[in-house]
């Protein structure tokens, strides 16, 4: 398969990132093709694993994407924005500018699906191309949705279109039935990956196989 994943955070600054740079990895191993959109502060100095298309952050660069600071769930850092502080301007311009670089590398990979993390702005925007897609939901958006209804369209249109929602853990997978009960049937529990990395990257490529089969037959 030819597989999109999508994050709004660094691959290896956080657990979160790294758990989507261990499934393009894995993915990779089970012979699929693989690239990464994500947003990030910096481009990468290094040779990559596999392709990575960085959304640059930064308030004082001129070459950054977005001239604000990378914004967070949360954070204890002075000058870093939460989502909860970007004004509807900021928003509307993360959308258009992620909207931008995802049609790019829809054009660029023809991903057969895509993968999003978080229940989030992201997933919005894979529904927005038209490719099939899934969403693996962390925690902290699901609060966010609740604080802030600026929110709420977005993540309840990504959960409508998705093939599939995976919540990370029992508590999140009941929130997301709780929040979402018209998407139940789409909902399953898939914990992220531990000591049997291999059966947790193989659940995943099927999931990835159901959803087209769900979506364009056999």
């Amino acid at each position: 398969m030819r597989i999109l994943l999508l994050d709004h955070l660094p691959l290896g600054s956080s657990p979160g990132g790294e758990e989507t740079a261990r499934l393009a990895r894995g993915l990779r191993h089970l012979a699929h093709e693989v690239a990464c959109l994500i947003a990030d502060e910096r481009q990468s100095g290094e040779e990559e694993e596999f392709p990575v298309h960085r959304v640059l952050f930064h308030r004082d660069a001129p070459a950054a994407d977005l001239p604000f600071a990378l914004p967070a769930f949360a954070t204890d850092s002075p000058g870093v924005p939460t989502f909860f502080d970007l004004s509807d301007r900021q928003i509307a311009a993360y959308r258009e500018v992620m909207r931008r670089h995802l049609d790019d590398e829809v054009i660029a990979r023809d991903p057969q699906i895509i993968h999003a993390q978080y229940v989030w702005l992201l997933g919005h925007l894979a529904l927005e191309t038209g490719v099939p897609y899934v969403l693996s939901a962390r925690g902290p958006e699901l609060q966010a949705y609740r604080q802030d209804r600026r929110w709420q369209r977005f993540a309840d249109e990504a959960v409508a279109g998705a093939g599939k929602i995976l919540a990370a853990d029992e508590h999140i997978e009941r929130e997301l039935r709780e929040l979402f009960p018209h998407a139940s049937e789409r909902i399953a529990l898939l914990a992220p990956a531990d000591g049997a990395h291999d059966q947790w990257i193989v659940r995943i490529a099927a999931i990835y196989e159901a959803v087209l089969r769900e979506r364009f037959g056999s």
